[in-house]
């Protein structure tokens, strides 16, 4: 079965390796869901979903909001965070179909679709080398559209 929600990987954290994060705090869009690697827009404060041609806006990923249905998007304007990646922690995130099994360790860069992640080779051999910016932490499967990514 593939992972499509946070969840399916055991809980709803966001980062999972259990040791000290920074977070930012910002304002929802009413777009984008925990998980998903946004940036945020400094004229208001909102997260706005990170792809591939604005990567300049990236900030980290949307932390669960738990008193939001799962898979819900944070509301426009209201109050959330957003976790800094640091090296070697490991986090959930949102990511493009994979499309078949892709192997622990694979990188991971930005996608066209905002806020989702996807593997490097996808992309391309010139975005790969400036856009890898994760590892698979886990082996992903066709279908997922979440996995654990190691920065």
């Amino acid at each position: 079965m593939a992972n499509t929600k946070i969840s399916d990987l055991g809980d709803r954290r966001i980062a999972i390796s259990g040791l000290p994060e920074i977070r930012i705090p910002a304002k929802g869009n009413g777009i984008a869901k925990p998980g998903d690697v946004v940036g945020i827009v400094r004229s208001t404060g909102k997260i706005a979903g990170t792809d591939i041609g604005a990567f300049e806006y990236y900030e980290g990923i949307l932390d669960d909001n738990p008193d939001l249905e799962e898979d819900t998007p944070i509301p426009d304007g209201a109050t959330c965070s957003v976790i800094v990646p640091q090296s070697g922690h490991k986090y959930r995130i949102g990511c493009v179909d994979m499309g078949g099994e892709v192997l622990k360790g694979t990188r991971l860069g930005f996608s066209a679709s905002a806020g989702k992640m996807e593997k490097t080779s996808a992309v391309g051999v010139a975005a790969s080398t400036v856009f890898g910016i994760a590892s698979m932490a886990i082996i992903g499967a066709n279908g997922d559209t979440v996995t654990e990514a190691r920065f």
